[in-house]
């Protein structure tokens, strides 16, 4: 599952490169979304291969090495983007993830190790075979903690869904800041944010993962407002590094308090 995903990654970004019009950039986006299927699998994946003694430290360590390309692709993209205009470094970026992705392909599928056991999974089907394990009776079975999470969840993914993608276009046609200017307060934010992922994972290790998720999710609407309340460049630059800490100490900017989420359902 993990590779045939990142292998759609790569035939995705063609579908909006070759688009000429909004017609084909729908089977893009829908391919794009099925590339999602992959991601339960890469999480657990990842949180099988971790030490459970030191979980969070060790998904911290791992979300910080993974998040240092993004100190500085936004502002290396921006001033592409600045120099060439949008529709030509676009359809370059297009390409270049592409590439990316078949690479991770190939790479994938060559050293990830199946952490997944038949014999577990047999026992399980067997056991929901004869009823007394269904998937209702499962739910039902849940802490009240995962219900708490999959509405939060979904209520936030709605408001994300409704405005995040737009907001590139809102911070240079209305904020009239430039693409080197926006990809610099991305940059900024994860420069800040990444050395602090060791620190919530510590945190998350001797305090529990509660506190690392209050404060993601609490500080979630300033990261969206920002753009809205401040309209100087050097007012947006103290905001987005107060997201960076927040987004740190949260578990990867403002929406990777997932990784801690995730962890509240491990033994």
């Amino acid at each position: 599952m993990i590779i045939f995903g990142t292998g759609l990654m790569a035939i995705a970004p063609i579908f909006l490169f070759t688009t000429r019009s909004w017609h084909w950039v729908v089977p893009g986006i829908i391919l794009n979304a099925v590339t999602s299927l992959y991601m339960p699998s890469f999480n657990a994946l990842i949180a099988e291969s971790l030490p459970k003694e030191r979980r969070g430290t060790a998904f911290s360590a791992y979300r910080m090495m993974t998040s240092i390309p993004g100190i500085f692709m936004p502002v290396v993209s921006g001033y592409y983007l600045e120099v060439m205009g949008v529709a030509k470094g676009v359809r370059i970026g297009l390409m270049m993830f592409s590439g990316a992705a078949l690479i991770a392909t190939v790479v994938r599928a060559i050293f990830l190790k199946e952490t997944f056991d038949p014999q577990a999974r047999k026992a399980v089907v067997s056991k929901e075979k004869s009823g007394s394990d269904g998937l209702m009776a499962t739910l039902k079975r849940q802490h009240k903690t995962i219900y708490a999470m999959l509405g939060v969840a979904i209520i936030s993914r709605f408001a994300m869904n409704m405005t995040w993608s737009f907001l590139s276009y809102y911070a240079v046609d209305v904020v009239n800041l430039t693409t080197t200017q926006y990809g610099m307060l991305q940059s900024v934010a994860t420069l800040i944010s990444t050395p602090l992922f060791l620190v919530s994972g510590m945190i998350a290790d001797r305090f529990g993962r509660m506190p690392c998720i209050l404060l993601a999710r609490g500080l979630g609407p300033f990261d969206s407002l920002s753009l809205l309340l401040f309209k100087d460049f050097n007012q947006l630059l103290a905001a987005y590094s107060v997201i960076g800490v927040a987004g740190g100490l949260g578990g990867g900017r403002i929406r990777g308090e997932d990784i801690w989420e995730a962890q509240l359902g491990k033994p």
